[in-house]
């Protein structure tokens, strides 16, 4: 999925079009007497006439550059953030219709919903040129999303796996142990069998855990509570969301825990976002996930280490697992028995820590830098909207630092 130019703040403004069609020419909105109004004049009286945001010319924007923004969530609604710039959501210069001739000024960009936007890969939805009356969003939504997470951090997934490799080679004694070249004539086929005596059971089970962590990170699951405020500008509405709980699967085993119930993560509170219905498609804008889920997947190794092991951590189940001081021993006792004339327990434990530490070292730089990752997380998102109380088929663009994973969602409420 490659990346797109403040795509999701285009997408999420495709109800102009609709706009336009139920109400006439944008340009002409805020003054248009028409309008209907209590007195007959166009003005409406239910709107205090010192709310900013009850001015109907926001929906249009005056034509001058607003604000600086990274996302709608810096915007004062019901303003919304296209091209980094605060802008009305029926601004007419953001508007186009292959109908009438007002085509998009740019080469890569095409007309969806009444929008400019470059490459719609979230919809792939031709022009709209009738979109109807837009159904009624507001209200409080149960979503249920899926992330796949493994897709954005490459890093994480392979470092995962050349550990489990790593630990599969020690168990089969393909390591240097610091054998001087007269041990390893005498025993060095023993070697394998007496570390192999040394591993605990479940020893073999983290190997498999490690290698196949990405599988959990493919199906993370997340249920949040989502409510939609209807603004002023019709099938415009400002979001906010709460993640109610955090879900995986391991070994045919549920975990589910309230973010707020994870010592490692916290309450997670993403940013407001903007909404558009359009075309009987509601878009959702990019929005962030800032310095809430650096503990996440801490959290998911360290859960899956315990039902594997029993040990709370994945550092404290290595050391577990490599038994440097006994295997010494061991080595040491086959080396004597074998005629030997000196001690090697030393240089052996020695060997074995140095490898040891060099796994526990990977381990640590894993799990920071998939923390660094994950310090800000962006969605944006697409669904079907099946009825006023029905959203299926949600597609998520995710990002994180330096990587893009997917997701899907449904909604209803």
């Amino acid at each position: 999925m490659r990346r797109r130019s403040s795509l999701a703040f285009a997408l999420v403004l495709l109800a102009a079009l609709s706009a336009c069609a139920s109400s006439g020419d944008p340009d002409t909105l805020a003054d248009d007497p028409a309008q209907p109004g209590a007195d007959g004049t166009g003005d409406d009286p239910s709107a205090p006439p010192d709310d900013p945001a009850a001015d109907p010319g926001l929906c249009v924007g005056d034509g001058s550059d607003g604000a600086a923004c990274e996302v709608t969530a810096d915007c004062e609604a019901p303003l919304v953030c296209l091209r980094n710039v605060c802008v009305g959501p029926r601004d007419p210069d953001l508007l186009c219709d292959d109908i009438d001739g007002k085509a998009c000024a740019g080469a890569d960009e095409v007309c969806v919903g009444g929008v400019c936007v470059v490459d719609p890969v979230l919809t792939g939805e031709p022009t709209c040129p009738n979109p109807g009356q837009p159904p009624e969003l507001a209200g409080t939504w149960a979503m249920s999303s899926t992330l796949a997470l493994r897709e954005g951090l490459p890093g994480l997934v392979g470092g995962l796996l050349s550990i489990s490799e790593l630990l599969a080679d020690f168990v089969e004694g393909n390591i240097d142990l610091g054998l001087p070249a007269p041990v390893e004539i005498l025993i060095g086929a023993l070697v394998e069998a007496i570390i192999d005596q040394y591993v605990p059971v479940w020893g073999q089970d983290l190997i498999v855990m490690l290698a196949g962590f990405s599988d959990v990170l493919d199906d993370l699951q997340i249920d949040q509570t989502v409510v939609m405020s209807g603004e002023l500008c019709e099938a415009n509405y400002r979001g906010s969301s709460t993640w109610d709980r955090i879900t995986f699967e391991y070994r045919g085993q549920q975990v589910s825990e309230r973010p707020e119930d994870i010592p490692e993560i916290g309450p997670v509170t993403p940013e407001d976002f903007g909404a558009r219905y359009a075309c009987g498609q509601l878009f959702i804008d990019r929005h962030r996930v800032k310095n809430a889920l650096q503990g996440l997947v801490r959290w998911m190794i360290n859960t899956a280490t315990e039902i594997t092991t029993g040990y709370p951590t994945l550092e404290l189940a290595i050391d577990a697992a490599v038994d440097c001081a006994n295997i010494a021993v061991g080595i040491n006792q086959a080396w004597r028995n074998a005629g030997g004339g000196f001690d090697i327990t030393t240089a052996v434990e020695t060997s074995c820590l140095g490898f040891e530490a060099d796994l526990l070292m990977r381990v640590t730089m894993l799990i920071d830098n998939a923390a660094i990752e994950l310090s800000v997380v962006s969605l944006e998102g697409v669904a079907d909207v099946t009825s006023e109380r029905r959203l299926d088929a949600g597609v998520w663009a995710g990002r994180l630092l330096s990587g893009e994973f997917p997701g899907a969602f449904d909604a209803s409420r």
